[in-house]
C-alpha cells in the first residue's frame, strides 16, 4: 500500500502525518508467564501462555521526540520499534512528538516476556493512531529481531520456541485444561542482561539427557493434552535450571507437589515468576494450598482454570486476574 495514498503527500517527510485518533485504550495481551520446559544448550523453549489487561495510550506530544514510559520508566526496547515502524514506512521521525504510556500488571524481570508484549502493543496503538497499516508478518519478525528469546504466541496456544534463531519450531498447540496458578514476586528480579553476560548453564550429562527427552516427547504430550505428563516435564525442567538460576519459589512448589497438592511446576528460566499445575476441578483447593504456603511471602498469586469449553473463545481475557496478595 502506498503511505502517500495514506498521508496526502510525500512519504517519506513527518509533516504530512494526519493522526486518525487521539489515544488507544486498554488492549489484551498474552504474556509468558514462565517456560515450561527450556533447554539454553539447544535454545529452546515452550512458553506458558498467560492472558493479561494490558493498557497502552498513544498521543501526540508538543515537543519533538519519542518516549514511551510504564511509570517512570522509559521502554528504550519499544522506543526502537516505532522508529522502525515510521522507518518501514519511510517516514522521518525528526519531528515528531509522540507519548506513549504502557501499564502491565507483570512488571519487568519476572522472566514473563512482558517487553515483547509491550512493544506489540505499542506498535499497535501508535499504528492507529497515524492510520498505518500494521502488518503481522512484520511486526512479528521485528519483535523476534529485538528480543528473540521472548517467544511469540498468539492468542493462547503454546509451541517449541527456537530462542536463538527467534522462529516457532512446531506446530502451534493448545493447553491441556487444567488448573494454573502464577506466583509473581513483588520484589524479586532478574538482571536478565546480566544473566547473558554470565554464561548460560552448562549442564551435566544426565541433565542434557533429561531435557533431550523433554522435548523428543511434549509434541505428543500436548497433542494428547495429558497434564499430568506435562506437569511432570515442567518440574524436571524447573528442577534442573534452578539449580544455574535460583527461583525463589521451587522449594514451597516442591513441598505443595510432594504433598499431592499440586501436579508439578514451571519456573521462567531468566526471571523470578513461577507456575504451579493441577488437575482440573481443584481450583479452589490448590488457590488455597498457594496461599498457605506463601504466607507472609512478598508474593502475589494469580491465575485460572483451563476447560474445554475455553477451545472455542478467546483466551481467557482477564483470567489471570490478581487471587491474591499477603
Amino acid at each position: 500500500m502506498r503511505t502517500d495514498a495514506i498521508f496526502g503527500g510525500a512519504a517519506d517527510s513527518s509533516q504530512f502525518f494526519l493522526p486518525r485518533a487521539r489515544e488507544r485504550a486498554s488492549r489484551y495481551g498474552a504474556i509468558k508467564l514462565t517456560e515450561l520446559i527450556q533447554d539454553h544448550r539447544r535454545g529452546e523453549l515452550v512458553p506458558m501462555p498467560w492472558p493479561e489487561l494490558c493498557g497502552v495510550q498513544a498521543r501526540l506530544a508538543p515537543s519533538p521526540g519519542i518516549v514511551v514510559r510504564e511509570g517512570a520508566v522509559r521502554l528504550w526496547k519499544s522506543e526502537r520499534l516505532v522508529r522502525r515502524l515510521f522507518a518501514h514506512f519511510e517516514l522521518g521521525t525528526t519531528e515528531i512528538g509522540l507519548e506513549v504510556r504502557v501499564s502491565n500488571p507483570v512488571a519487568p524481570g519476572k522472566g514473563a516476556a512482558t517487553s515483547t508484549v509491550n512493544m506489540r502493543l505499542v506498535a499497535e496503538a501508535v499504528a492507529e493512531l497515524y492510520g498505518l497499516p500494521l502488518d503481522a508478518r512484520w511486526l512479528v519478525r521485528e519483535l523476534a529481531t529485538i528480543e528473540a528469546t521472548d517467544a511469540i504466541i498468539p492468542d493462547g496456544r503454546t509451541c517449541v520456541w527456537d530462542f536463538r534463531r527467534a522462529r516457532q519450531a512446531s506446530p502451534l498447540y493448545t493447553l491441556p485444561p487444567g488448573v494454573y496458578l502464577g506466583v509473581v514476586p513483588r520484589a524479586a528480579t532478574l538482571d536478565t542482561e546480566a544473566l547473558e553476560r554470565k554464561g548460560r548453564p552448562r549442564y551435566t550429562r544426565a541433565e542434557r539427557a533429561s531435557l533431550s527427552t523433554a522435548f523428543t516427547s511434549i509434541g505428543a504430550v500436548l497433542r494428547r493434552r495429558d497434564l499430568e505428563r506435562l506437569a511432570q516435564l515442567a518440574t524436571r525442567s524447573a528442577e534442573i535450571n534452578h539449580r544455574y538460576i535460583p527461583n525463589p519459589s521451587v522449594e514451597a512448589l516442591e513441598t505443595l507437589r510432594a504433598r499431592g497438592a499440586i501436579l508439578g511446576y514451571a519456573v521462567a528460566h531468566s526471571g523470578t515468576a513461577a507456575l504451579a499445575l493441577a488437575a482440573p476441578g481443584t481450583f479452589v483447593d490448590s488457590r488455597e494450598a498457594l496461599r498457605e504456603a506463601f504466607e507472609g511471602r512478598d508474593v502475589e498469586l494469580r491465575g485460572f482454570e483451563y476447560r474445554l469449553e475455553h477451545d472455542t473463545l478467546p483466551f481467557l481475557i482477564g483470567a489471570g486476574r490478581e487471587l491474591w496478595r499477603p
